[in-house]
């Protein structure tokens, strides 16, 4: 009786370290998974980031490109080179002004229509100052005397 319990019992015992090693690999196996998922994972963000600076050096070359196209060009010819100079230097402002002199000519035909509509003309001010012409009033301000200051005070001017 002896006998065929120890013959049992040793070949349990035979049977319990493969049945630990098959515990022990499927952990492992689990473990190796986790890991392969972890640096997929991580693979892809490092691959975002990367199309993101991409993205970023793109538009840093772009503005490059485009301020070099934008610097005069010398021809070497002194009344052509201060013509262009003249031109480049009055574009902005004259656009500007060209914008303005349309605004206060829409202006003052609404106002002309107020007042022949025998609105009082103390009225007709008033009803053409609105919030967009004061948010514009301000903008444009805010952003001519706001530049003048940061050049001044950044020392770029």
């Amino acid at each position: 009786m002896f006998t065929a319990i120890s013959a049992v019992i040793g070949f349990l015992a035979s049977i319990v370290p493969q049945v630990f090693k098959f515990f022990q690999t499927k952990e492992d196996n689990r473990h190796e998974l986790a890991i392969l998922d972890k640096q997929i994972e991580m693979q892809k963000l490092t691959g975002a980031q990367r199309l993101q600076e991409i993205g970023v050096q793109a538009d840093v070359s772009e503005s490059e490109a485009l301020y070099r196209a934008a610097e005069p060009k010398i021809t070497g010819v002194l009344w052509v080179d201060a013509v262009l100079q003249a031109m480049n230097a009055l574009m902005r402002p004259v656009v500007v002004y060209c914008y303005f002199f349309e605004y206060m000519l829409i202006k003052y035909a609404t106002y002309l229509i107020l007042t022949q509509g025998n609105m009082p003309w103390k009225d007709a001010i008033l009803a053409l100052w609105t919030d967009f012409d004061q948010s514009m009033l301000a903008g444009v301000m805010g952003f001519l005397f706001g530049n003048r200051s940061m050049q001044h005070w950044f020392g770029k001017k």
